[in-house]
């Protein structure tokens, strides 16, 4: 269940997934100066404020565990990459290159991502010859483009007063995605790739994909059960 934060309009979200255990994960989101709860029926009435069923999906559960916040959002990437001189024999990676806003779950999947570039590059070099740095925080770039615009682009919303023609233009057509996605099975599938970090942006660069996000829901049209 996916409830996305929508500046400037949807300041309160959810995003509740079964785990191992037969366990329900929910997190609720918060915008703007929305202020979260801190205990378990703080958490039902933030539940019941929000649009979607959560609630009703919650009420009945058991917690396993006290209600935690999570209040540290900001994004940061440093451009490593775009130094002039590396120093030998180190490396940047994780947190200490690229951290974004927990909302979006992309963070420990991102260093997963960068380690196997590591290691790739590290078996692809010559034995006896050392990593070259400077080119790994390249490439690590390349690798965590694509993640730190889809954690910026919806953040950067949230400023009504300065927002530039590319972040209009990228949260319009995110919305137009999120909106069509429950009426459309196939969009659906390249959304939650792209969701899930199992795909690229690209995926959804399909002329058959980009026309029904253009396209927009279908009038009238109710939303339909698909899994992937």
């Amino acid at each position: 269940m996916l409830q996305p934060l929508r500046a400037p309009d949807f300041h309160k979200g959810c995003y509740a997934i079964q785990i191992e255990n037969n366990a329900l994960h929910v997190t609720l989101h918060g915008a703007n100066g929305t202020q979260l709860p801190h205990n378990d029926d703080d958490f039902l009435s933030f539940a019941k404020s929000l649009r979607g069923p959560v609630a009703d999906t919650i009420a009945s559960l058991t917690p396993t565990s006290a209600v935690r916040r999570y209040a540290r959002t900001v994004n940061r990437r440093i451009a490593y990459h775009r130094l002039a001189r590396w120093p030998e024999g180190l490396i940047a990676l994780g947190d200490s290159v690229c951290t974004f806003n927990p909302a979006y779950g992309q963070g420990m999947t991102v260093a997963a991502l960068e380690a196997r570039l590591l290691e790739q590059m590290l078996g692809n070099r010559r034995a006896g010859t050392p990593l070259h740095g400077q080119a790994f925080q390249k490439r690590l770039a390349r690798a965590t483009a694509s993640s730190w615009l889809m954690a910026t682009t919806p953040d950067r919303a949230w400023e009504q007063s300065r927002l530039s023609w590319h972040v209009k233009a990228g949260n319009w057509f995110m919305n137009r995605l999120i909106d069509t996605v429950p009426h459309d099975p196939q969009l659906y599938t390249a959304f939650s790739g792209l969701f899930h970090m199992t795909a690229g942006p690209l995926t959804l660069a399909d002329p058959r994909l980009l026309s029904r996000v253009l396209i927009g829901p279908r009038p009238g049209g109710s939303p339909r059960t698909t899994t992937a």
